[in-house]
C-alpha cells in the first residue's frame, strides 16, 4: 500500500464528493476549498495524472460542448485501489492518533 499525502487524500475525496461532475475545475474549487488556498491547475493535473498512473483513479471524456468552445471535459472516477488506500491510510492516521492519546494521557 502506498500511503497517500494529504494532497493526494483532498483530491481523491473531492473526486467521490463530486460524483459524476468530478472534472478540473470542480475539484480545483473542492480541493483549494479544503486545503484553505488557491491551487494552481498545474499542480491538481500533476497530480491527477500521477494518481490515474498509479491505479488510484481512472479518466474519461465527456462530449463536446458549446459553451466549452468544442472541447471535451476530461472526468475522473476513482478505482477500487484509490477507496482502498484512502481507506488504509485513513486507518493509520487514527492508530497514530490514539496513540498521541494514550501517550498524552499517561
Amino acid at each position: 500500500m502506498k500511503y497517500l499525502s494529504n494532497f493526494d487524500q483532498r483530491i481523491l475525496i473531492s473526486i467521490i464528493a463530486l460524483k459524476s461532475e468530478a472534472y478540473g475545475v470542480p475539484i480545483r474549487q473542492e480541493v483549494s476549498a479544503s486545503l484553505g488556498e488557491d491551487i494552481t491547475v498545474g499542480r491538481l493535473y500533476s497530480a491527477l495524472e500521477r494518481l490515474e498512473r498509479q491505479g488510484f483513479i481512472k479518466s474519461y471524456e465527456g462530449g463536446i460542448t458549446r459553451e466549452r468552445g468544442g472541447r471535451r471535459k476530461r472526468f475522473f472516477q476513482i478505482c477500487a485501489l484509490g477507496v482502498n488506500s484512502l481507506q488504509e491510510t485513513h486507518q493509520i492516521i487514527d492508530c497514530g492518533l490514539n496513540q498521541i492519546a494514550l501517550y498524552s494521557s499517561g
